[in-house]
């Protein structure tokens, strides 16, 4: 869980319940069987000191500043400047659709509840509750906006729904094995590795299937572009910041919508945007300011000025179209004064903003 929430922290969040539930569950265990319950005590200690000392460089800055934008938020809440978090669409649209769409289909689901049955009358039946009240845990968490508290709203119903996936998998799993053992598979052979070999291809069936579903419209990066971002590390100065085109995700979460995205990754270069759950983190307040700045290129009155004073050098336009169809205004952006072509090659662009 250290290592999760080092990369995010809300999955941490995500998995912490099952840690707490599992940790119950074993402490339990060793008071019913008055054995090894000191040595389980220490044992739950030790793995939550290691943990945090691992996770405290990020968590104490990453709290700080968590704490600090959802105060904000209590307070125009409390002095009735915005509506409560309650009211808020990131948190409250969503229905079964979305459960359907997002976090597993009808077929799926249909499969866990089997898993469900059969696991509570199998010996995997205490599997099967501590996946039942991991779930549960999610669908609270994601709740937890119902509470009106800035605070503790720290997910939506979307990320808990993503999340399911995992006590999903594991209920399915249970699922094969108890229908392998209670059909006494492993004492027919040629039933057990026919059945393996149904297995695998359905698999593969599947697998072949979950590839159409891969949004293809997502994949920003080209040969080009990857020459054209070897060029930027080669030729521009290591504190240059590049416009690139940017769609808001959310209205607070602006994200690049073409390989310029990556210049950071590629070419060690900043951007006007950033990840898409930047607003989590410092720097947050610039990247707003410079992606707003970025969707005058897009009008027929660019406002280049306005990105030189944000310190904005270059604009970089990718050899993919961004996915929302959004395109600069070249040719007004060209006509500005001090703007200057300094690539073409293979459909991406760059272009310097300011002397």
């Amino acid at each position: 869980i250290a290592g999760v929430f080092l990369l995010h922290f809300r999955a941490a969040g995500f998995l912490l319940p099952l840690i707490i539930i599992i940790c119950v569950y074993e402490f339990a265990t060793a008071i019913i069987a008055k054995k090894h319950a000191i040595r389980t005590v220490i044992g739950i200690f030790a793995i939550a000191v290691v943990s945090i000392v691992l996770i405290l460089p990020a968590l104490v800055p990453a709290m700080d500043f968590y704490v600090d934008r959802r105060s904000t938020q209590a307070e125009s809440v409390d002095s009735g400047t915005s509506g409560g978090v309650a009211e808020n669409d990131y948190f409250a649209n969503y229905n079964a659709n979305s459960l359907y769409a997002i976090g597993a289909k009808k077929w799926m689901i249909g499969i866990t509840l089997a898993g469900i049955i059969v696991g509570l009358l199998r010996k995997n039946r205490v599997v099967v509750l501590v996946m039942l009240a991991w779930i549960l845990a999610l669908f609270g968490i994601g709740l937890l906006y119902k509470l009106n508290i800035p605070l503790l709203a720290f997910t939506n119903m979307t990320g808990m729904m993503i999340m399911l996936y995992l006590p999903i998998g594991v209920i399915v799993g249970v699922l094969a094995e108890d229908l392998w053992q209670l059909f006494s598979l492993e004492k027919h052979q040629n039933w057990g590795v026919g059945l393996q070999w149904v297995v695998l291809f359905l698999a593969v069936v599947a697998a072949i299937y979950r590839l159409g579903e891969v949004q293809t419209y997502r994949q920003f990066m080209t040969a080009a572009d990857e020459k054209a971002m070897d060029w930027i590390e080669n030729n521009t100065p290591k504190d240059s910041i590049f416009a690139v085109h940017t769609y808001y995700w959310l209205p607070d979460s602006p994200h690049g919508s073409d390989a310029g995205y990556f210049i950071p990754y590629y070419a060690d270069r900043e951007t006007t945007t950033s990840t898409m759950i930047s607003s989590l983190g410092p720097g947050y307040e610039e990247v707003m300011t410079e992606s707003e700045a970025v969707m005058s290129l897009y009008s027929t009155s660019p406002d280049i000025g306005a990105l030189c004073k944000l310190g904005v050098d270059y604009l970089y336009d990718g050899a993919k179209n961004p996915f929302d169809g959004s395109q600069f205004n070249i040719s007004a952006i060209q006509q500005a004064e001090g703007v200057q072509t300094i690539y073409q090659d293979g459909g991406v662009s760059i272009y310097k903003l300011c002397d």
